[in-house]
């Protein structure tokens, strides 16, 4: 399938960030970059749902996404700071694809004694508020750490992420149309019983 050079372009960008930003290693005794991780992402969306038919410029947003979603918080520069989402605007990113990486953030705080990071609890209540595009990013996201944590999670870090699936990201899948969202359960709820 032949995309517009701008949809293409904006995916190979956001590619090329992931990568940029996030070479060193992902936490966990899979010792994978970081970037495998969102390579994961796309690989779902783009091949495991392929039999979805998405507008082009959605599936490349959706894509961008899934490149970037991590950047704002694992994310550093190659002068060693932070990716901020300036940097996301620096770099000539969508805004509609810059805002549901914000959205999909945990958020930082500035307090006397440092930063403080969002209560997850907090984070993952407010990705409610967030678009169906994003929902389905995080879904998605859900599911590839759930495989990659099936044999790597501590059985109480397991419990926990299996909890947060059902209350918290299982519910998120009602905005999205019908085949998307029951894609998603099944592949959800298969990646919660793949360790039993």
């Amino acid at each position: 399938m032949n995309r517009p050079v701008y949809e293409k372009g904006m995916i190979e960008k956001a590619e090329q960030l992931a990568r940029r930003w996030m070479p060193g290693l992902r936490q966990g005794p899979a010792k994978r970059k970081a970037w495998e991780h969102p390579q994961d992402l796309v690989h779902l969306l783009t091949r495991e749902m392929n039999f979805i038919e998405v507008p082009a410029e959605e599936q490349a947003k959706r894509v961008a996404i899934a490149w970037l979603h991590d950047v704002l918080e694992d994310g550093r520069k190659e002068n060693g700071k932070p990716v901020a989402v300036y940097d996301l605007f620096d770099e000539g990113i969508d805004q509609e694809v810059i805002d549901d990486v914000v959205g999909l953030s945990h958020r930082v705080f500035e307090a006397p004694n440092g930063s403080v990071l969002e209560p997850k609890e907090k984070y993952l209540a407010r990705l409610k508020e967030q678009s169906p595009r994003a929902k389905l990013v995080k879904c998605v996201d859900r599911i590839c750490n759930l495989r990659e944590g099936k044999d790597d999670f501590k059985t109480k870090r397991w419990i926990r992420y299996v909890g947060e699936t059902y209350y918290f990201i299982f519910p998120l899948t009602a905005d999205l149309p019908t085949l998307e969202c029951d894609f998603l359960r099944i592949e959800l709820i298969k990646a919660v019983e793949a360790r039993v």
